[in-house]
């Protein structure tokens, strides 16, 4: 079954007519009636009765328009959570730090980014080093509101949707 089935199986049921079906959906009125035909094909059921005063779903029809509206309910919900999983909004982050790192104000930091970003689980993992471990981003001292101080390094994927566009190792000076 293709993915525009329901779609096009839904509006035939709210619009009742295969013309104002169609141009609800930009397309013409054939190319909905042999999708149609096919889709009843592939489930092996007369989906919808066909009649002058309009376009009516049979028992088959509307057990598989419940479905179908379901199926595009999850449809719409998956391309939001990739959206937001893009944006950063959801998803994991490892942070790999160095205990020195665990004093403020990192705490702080961590703190706020939990606030913001309540959908994204953060896992805190200590390391000798910052280049060691299997981590998205690695700070080994932090200084004031979060930034690297004079001297300090931190490293980071040069592309991480919850860390934006960066460069992958910087030396503060």
């Amino acid at each position: 079954m293709e993915a525009r089935h329901p779609w096009y199986a839904g509006a035939l049921a709210a619009h009742e007519r295969f013309g104002r079906a169609a141009g609800a959906l930009g397309i013409a009125q054939p190319p909905l009636s042999k999708q149609i035909a096919d889709l009843e094909r592939e489930v092996g059921a007369r989906l919808f009765d066909r009649t002058r005063q309009g376009v009516l779903p049979t028992a088959a029809g509307e057990a598989f328009l419940a479905r179908a509206r379901r199926a595009l309910d999850e449809m719409a919900a998956a391309t939001v959570d990739a959206g937001r999983a893009a944006r950063g909004e959801t998803g994991r982050l490892r942070l790999g730090l160095i205990a020195s790192a665990l004093l403020d104000p990192l705490p702080g930091v961590l703190g706020r980014f939990g606030r913001e970003r309540p959908d994204v689980r953060l896992e805190l993992h200590e390391m000798a080093t910052s280049r060691s471990g299997p981590v998205d981003t690695a700070a080994d001292r932090v200084g004031r509101r979060g930034r690297a101080r004079r001297g300090r390094r931190t490293a980071h994927p040069a592309r991480h949707g919850l860390l934006g566009s960066q460069r992958r190792d910087r030396r503060v000076r």
